[in-house]
């Protein structure tokens, strides 16, 4: 499908969320008092008001424009009609390539498009996302766009966990982690909670394992000792764990 560049703005003053109204349901995993383990892999995908996009809900908190967190697939072709972002958008492109007037965003790529977006998204090829709407803090403005798959990765406080930044703002820190083959008692803190999304791999902590797929929210004050016997990349935002 072709599309021109010319549908992009930025307004703060426009831009209804997609299909709003939508998601007028109860909320779904609200309690940010307690940890929470879910694997979307089980999960049977659901229909959306959009031909050819597929979801699975992970969050639903409040009404109109709610905190929402998704994993979504779009089929060849498929595309939104032209909608608006009140709170920001966050994703990360899980595979296929997802595009928009702003360019064309493969696999591994992570966007963040602030409060007051405006698109028209589409894909040729398909698509999954890992998607996060209204959850940017109020003067949290940066746009971001990065292809993690040729970013320079650091080492972190343990030689066997590496870190890819995306994005840091006050109390909010968003990053990738990949942990060796073999990794043994890696110690996480996380004082303002965290949410791990688990993106290849799998991972253990002194409860449970982890698959490829597996979505984590802990609570503040949360801390792990992470293994990993066949090692395990996975997303990360710590803090901004509740509105």
């Amino acid at each position: 499908m072709n599309r021109d560049r010319e549908n992009l703005n930025l307004d703060h003053d426009a831009g209804d969320a997609a299909f709003k109204g939508d998601d007028h349901e109860p909320e779904i995993h609200a309690d940010f008092s307690k940890s929470l383990v879910v694997d979307t892999a089980s999960m049977e995908w659901q229909t959306s008001p959009a031909t050819g996009v597929w979801r699975k809900r992970l969050e639903l908190i409040g009404t109109d424009n709610p905190r929402l967190t998704t994993i979504v697939r779009f089929e060849p072709g498929s595309h939104f009609d032209e909608h608006g972002h009140p709170g920001g958008e966050e994703f990360l492109v899980l595979s296929g390539v997802f595009s928009d007037a702003s360019g064309n965003f493969p696999a591994s790529t992570y966007v963040r498009n602030p409060a007051g977006w405006v698109h028209a998204p589409w894909t040729d090829e398909g698509c999954e996302l890992f998607v996060k709407l209204c959850q940017f803090q109020a003067k949290d403005k940066e746009r971001v766009v990065m292809n993690t798959h040729n970013a320079s990765w650091r080492t972190a406080d343990h030689d066997a966990l590496s870190v890819l930044p995306l994005h840091d703002f006050r109390d909010e820190t968003v990053a990738l982690y990949n942990l060796d083959a073999g990794t043994r008692g890696v110690v996480m803190d996380y004082p303002g909670g965290a949410e791990i999304f688990v993106l290849q791999g799998s991972f253990e902590d002194e409860m449970n394992g982890y698959p490829q797929g597996s979505w984590l929210r802990l609570p503040r004050g949360s801390r792990r000792v992470l293994s990993s016997a066949q090692g395990c990349s996975f997303y990360c935002k710590t803090g901004r764990q509740s509105l």
